[in-house]
């Protein structure tokens, strides 16, 4: 069966970063995997059910602010029911992070798409959501 095998983001301050990971991918549902850190290189994964979202840190590389135009325009994170969102969200909040809307349904999506939005640390736009499928 077809999937994405992963997606890597490249982040730019790596203990910040993967802080805010661990603690959203664990509300989300996902484990830590692969781990590892050395000479200034971070590459950490999370899993679930054969889906895999990666950090990445090089230390040596200058940083650029990121770039939504053409590029990456959000990542959703889907959760197996609506309280969920609403529970990952309270995380979320502890995390110091930038709230870009707020837990709410969403018709225009879909039958029971309700969803909110966030940034993390570097800015990359964030979704967590249920629907039903």
């Amino acid at each position: 069966m077809p999937k994405i095998a992963h997606i890597i983001l490249s982040v730019s301050n790596w203990e910040k970063s993967k802080g805010f990971y661990d603690k959203l991918m664990e509300a989300v549902g996902f484990e830590v995997g692969l781990s590892s850190e050395k000479d200034g290189f971070g590459l950490r994964e999370y899993n679930k059910d054969g889906h895999s979202l990666m950090l990445q840190h090089e230390g040596q590389i200058e940083h650029q602010d990121f770039v939504r135009y053409p590029g990456l325009n959000h990542i959703a994170l889907f959760v197996d029911k609506k309280e969920k969102v609403d529970e990952v969200f309270k995380v979320t909040e502890t995390l110091g992070t930038k709230i870009t809307r707020k837990p709410k349904d969403y018709p225009d999506y879909g039958d029971g798409y309700y969803a909110f939005y966030f940034r993390d640390p570097d800015g990359i736009p964030l979704e967590v959501c249920y629907y039903t499928e």
